[in-house]
């Protein structure tokens, strides 16, 4: 997922590198599996990975049908936002390191 073939800075909504048709969401922690599935669904999206907090809570990364034009991601995101379960979504932005790409603190992300 990783690889530089599926980065992208080609936007105008998003600046920074970030990778392309994957959003990063994180639920609130009142959220139902039930609501965060329809979030998901919602989108047209399919979860293939994330992590886990100390609360047993965490992010999840959701894939969605590729789109060059990188819009469905913006709208998605959008989506995503405005669904009360969620607590906020944005692009899977990456930070380069010493070689190693990593998917970026979303503790900075405002709520």
């Amino acid at each position: 997922m990783y690889n530089a073939a599926n980065l992208t800075t080609d936007s105008v909504h998003w600046s920074g590198q970030f990778v392309r048709d994957v959003v990063v969401v994180r639920f609130r922690p009142s959220a139902t599996q039930a609501e965060r599935q329809r979030a998901v669904e919602n989108i047209h999206g399919i979860v293939v990975g994330g992590t886990v907090d100390e609360r047993g809570d965490g992010l999840y990364l959701v894939r969605l049908c590729p789109d060059p034009t990188n819009e469905r991601l913006f709208n998605a995101i959008g989506a995503l936002r405005r669904m009360p379960q969620v607590l906020w979504a944005m692009p899977d932005w990456v930070l380069r390191g010493t070689g190693a790409v990593r998917l970026r603190s979303a503790a900075r992300i405002p709520a």
